[in-house]
């Protein structure tokens, strides 16, 4: 996955993934909703348009840069909605493992605070 380009406006980044998409190039917009809720509040100032296969990167590029490009390394329907759902598998089981990973941490971190503050040290 490359980063394709950072838009300032949500809008701006959807019509150029749409635009990719009727080419046959699978894309994801980062920051989406932290932009939306305010990039002052939660540090999105920018929402990122990613390119899921690195070797659309250049044809991504170049189609954006100019409509008229011939994009060579489109993909069909089919093969983007497979791409897409194993972009979303694979986000989904990385989300999950984090959790398995930090969940019984925070656990621990809140367990020991409960204890300290019945004890009186905090």
């Amino acid at each position: 996955m490359r980063l394709i380009r950072q838009y300032d406006d949500v809008m701006q980044a959807q019509d150029a993934a749409l635009r990719l998409r009727r080419e046959g190039i699978p894309t994801h917009i980062s920051s989406r909703h932290s932009h939306v809720a305010s990039g002052v509040v939660t540090g999105a100032l920018k929402v990122g348009l990613w390119g899921l296969l690195d070797s659309q990167y250049h044809d991504a590029l170049a189609f954006l840069d100019d409509a008229n490009h011939r994009v060579t390394t489109g993909m069909s329907e089919e093969e983007l909605v497979r791409v897409e759902s194993s972009a979303t598998k694979t986000s989904f089981a990385s989300f999950n493992k984090l959790l398995w990973y930090v969940g019984p941490v925070v656990l621990a971190v809140i367990v020991g605070l409960v204890y300290l503050k019945e004890k009186g040290v905090l």
